[in-house]
Parts: structure tokens; sequence; C-alpha cells
């Protein structure tokens, strides 16, 4: 988990606010809550943090930060391209509400609570999204191209895919965030049905595919 260097109280702070903003609200939670949670003073919690908007932003930056972690390295994947089946490879990069930390996952969801609470009154929490949404477009393009280029996938419209694939992504977040959790299994099916879109090339056709 990558927790930005902080450890101790600080750790703590953090992590406690996470529960609590994604259970009762950002503007619903006082600081003294958040340091009676973890059985400090609110002087401690004003000496990491002059004020509680400053812990929201560094859970926003731990959000974007332990996403992406989850994903392998990219060369690492495009290494693979033209060694393995096409799904096999995209198999490889796994959502991070499945992360097989439950710590990590759980930490995870609890900040898009957060995110989908506050979206429509706090423009970083919009712009928290939309970094997602652009990075992970941009991590899964070259996968992509470099199928294509290798000609064992069929040519298709990158971004009306990702598209699709995308939005899949935003509805398995609204099911965490919501009271219907998606199971691994469910959210595996609705995954093979996207990569479906991708066509594969006849092995007896093409010998870069393995």
């Amino acid at each position: 988990m990558v927790t930005l260097g902080m450890t101790g109280t600080k750790w703590e702070i953090v992590r406690s606010s996470i529960e609590l903003f994604a259970k009762d609200g950002y503007d619903n939670v006082s600081i003294k809550q958040v340091a009676a949670k973890i059985g400090v003073s609110a002087a401690a919690i004003y000496y990491f943090f002059p004020n509680k908007d400053d812990i929201l932003v560094l859970i926003y930056k731990l959000y974007i930060e332990n996403y992406f972690a989850l994903f392998p390295k990219l060369e690492d994947i495009l290494e693979l391209v033209g060694k393995m089946h096409p799904y096999e490879i995209l198999r490889k990069i796994k959502f991070h509400l499945f992360s097989d930390n439950k710590e990590e996952s759980e930490m995870l969801v609890q900040i898009l609570q957060i995110l989908m609470k506050e979206k429509d009154h706090d423009s970083r929490a919009n712009d928290v999204i939309v970094s997602l949404y652009n990075g992970v477009s941009e991590y899964y393009e070259p996968i992509i191209r470099k199928m294509i280029e290798m000609n064992v996938i069929e040519p298709l419209n990158i971004e009306a895919w990702y598209s699709v694939f995308a939005h899949y992504y935003l509805i398995s977040d609204i099911r965490s965030y919501g009271k219907i959790p998606m199971t691994y299994g469910q959210w595996s099916e609705g995954q093979e049905l996207i990569y479906s879109l991708i066509h594969v090339k006849n092995k007896n056709e093409n010998s870069n595919i393995a």
C-alpha cells in the first residue's frame, strides 16, 4: 500500500478520517471525532494538519497513488504482446476492488465513497475522477495499439473501446459505493464481454499469436 511516506500517528489520522468521511460524510465529521477515534487530542491532529481540508486533499492524492500502484508495470505488459493471447494479457490487469490486499481494497472503496459524496460540491473530487479516467486510458492505449501493430488483433477504434471499458469500470465503482457490491465472478463476466469486442486474429493466419 502506498502511504505517501506517512507512518505512525499521521497515518492513523488519515486512515481513521477515511473511515469516518466515508461513513458519515466529510461535512458531518469534526476534528474532535477523528481524534477520539484514534485516542489522541485535537491538538495532535492540528500538529500534522492545519485544518480538516488538508486531510481531504491528502486522501484524494492517496487514492490516485494507490489506484495506479495496483497496475502492473506498463513495460512488462507490453513485453507480453505477441507472446500471450491478448485476453490473457488484459486479464493480468486486475481491477482495484479485487486487490489481493484486503485492507488496501477496503481503503480504496472507502475513498471512492468519499469521492462520490463530494463530487457534486467539490471540484477537486471531480478532478480526481477525470485524472483516473485519463490515466487508465493512457495505460491501455499503447497495449491495444501494439496488439494492432503486431497484427494479433483486428484494427479497432481504441477510443471507442476504452469508452465502453471505462463506463464498465465506473459502474463497478458505483456498485462498490452502493449497497449491492459486485462479486469477482460477476465483474469478470462483464469484463470478458468487453474483451470480446477485441477480435483476435486466427492463429493459423498469424504467427504472432501465442
